[in-house]
C-alpha cells in the first residue's frame, strides 16, 4: 500500500521505545543529523509528563509553523513533525500503517530491548516506499564536483583536480 504525502509537508520522524531510546530518526527537510538520542528521550519525558500531571497523553504542540504529532502505543511511539495546517487526522492512518509494520518487522528487536540499533535503519526504505517519497541523502563531495563538473574521475585524479583549481 503506498500512500502519496508531499514531502513539504512531512518534515521528520522518530520512532522511539517505551525508554525513550530513539530507534529510528529520519529527517526529510535537511541533511542535518540533529542527535536522535537526546531529542527522542526529550520527546519521550515530555510524554510521560503529561500522563503524569495532566493524567492525559499528549497529542501534538505546535512549535513555529509546525506541529509535533505523537502516536503513541505499546511497544513504541511515533512522533512526526508536519507542517501546521496539516490536519492530524489526515495522517493518522498512514502512521498507524507504518507504525504496525515497523512492529511487525522488527518484533524480535524490541522485545528484547536491543542496544544495538543500527539495524532499525533499513526502515528508511520502507517509509519511502509506504509514502512513495525521495529522501534526501548525503553525497560525498567527491559526487557533488563530478556532477558540478559532468567527468568522471577517481580519487586520485581528484586530487589532481582540486590541485590545478
Amino acid at each position: 500500500m503506498i500512500f502519496k504525502l508531499a514531502i513539504e509537508t512531512l518534515k521528520e520522524i522518530f520512532i522511539i521505545n517505551n525508554a525513550g531510546v530513539g530507534l529510528f530518526y529520519q529527517n526529510f527537510e535537511t541533511n542535518r543529523k540533529d542527535d536522535k538520542d537526546i531529542v527522542s528521550a526529550f520527546l519521550k519525558i515530555f510524554q510521560d509528563l503529561s500522563i503524569e500531571y495532566l493524567n492525559q497523553s499528549l497529542q501534538e504542540f505546535q512549535v513555529g509553523t509546525n506541529k509535533m504529532v505523537f502516536f503513541s502505543d505499546e511497544p513504541v511511539s511515533f512522533v512526526i513533525k508536519v507542517n501546521s495546517t496539516l490536519p492530524s487526522k489526515k495522517i493518522e492512518g498512514r502512521i498507524k500503517f507504518l507504525k504496525d509494520l515497523f512492529v511487525q518487522t522488527y518484533t524480535q528487536q524490541i522485545e528484547r530491548n536491543e542496544t544495538e540499533i543500527s539495524f532499525f535503519d533499513d526502515f528508511e526504505e520502507e517509509i519511502k516506499k509506504v509514502f512513495d517519497i525521495k529522501i534526501k541523502t548525503k553525497r560525498r563531495s567527491s559526487e557533488l564536483l563530478q556532477d558540478f563538473f559532468g567527468i568522471s574521475i577517481k580519487r586520485a585524479n581528484l586530487k589532481k583536480l582540486i590541485g590545478s583549481l
